[in-house]
C-alpha cells in the first residue's frame, strides 16, 4: 500500500469515531440514560469496521433490559459460578420468567448469603 499523504494522516490520528444513535432510547430514557463521549477502545484500523461494531453495539444494549439484585442463601453453589453464568429468573409479580446474566456476584462470609445482580 502506497503510503499518501491521506493514509498517513489516517493513521496518525488519535482514533476512529464512529456513533450509533437511536432517538428513541434517548426520549424514553431522558436523562436516565448514559451520556459519555470518551471513546471506547476497539484497535480497528478502517473506519467502517468501527461502524460495524457501534451499530452492533447499539442493536445490542438497545434492547430492553431489566436489573435486578436477588439475595441467595447458602454460597456453597455460588461459589461454583463460572465468568458469564447465568439463571433463570422467576418473579410472578414483576412478571419476569426469563434467563438472565448473573452480571455481578457480591459475598457476606459472616451471613452466608450471596447478592447476585441478574441483567437480561
Amino acid at each position: 500500500m502506497t503510503a499518501t499523504a491521506a493514509r498517513i494522516g489516517f493513521s496518525l490520528q488519535e482514533y476512529r469515531l464512529a456513533t450509533a444513535e437511536d432517538t428513541a432510547i434517548a426520549e424514553q430514557y431522558g436523562n436516565l440514560a448514559r451520556s459519555n463521549d470518551k471513546p471506547v477502545p476497539t484497535y480497528l484500523d478502517d473506519t467502517d469496521d468501527a461502524q460495524t461494531i457501534a451499530d452492533e453495539r447499539l442493536e445490542l444494549q438497545g434492547q430492553p433490559r431489566r436489573n435486578f439484585d436477588v439475595t441467595v442463601r447458602g454460597l456453597e453453589d455460588i461459589m461454583k459460578l463460572r465468568r458469564g453464568a447465568s439463571a433463570r429468573y422467576v418473579d410472578r409479580q414483576r412478571d419476569v420468567d426469563r434467563p438472565m446474566l448473573i452480571s455481578e456476584v457480591e459475598l457476606d462470609f459472616s451471613d452466608q448469603t450471596a447478592t447476585l445482580n441478574l441483567w437480561g
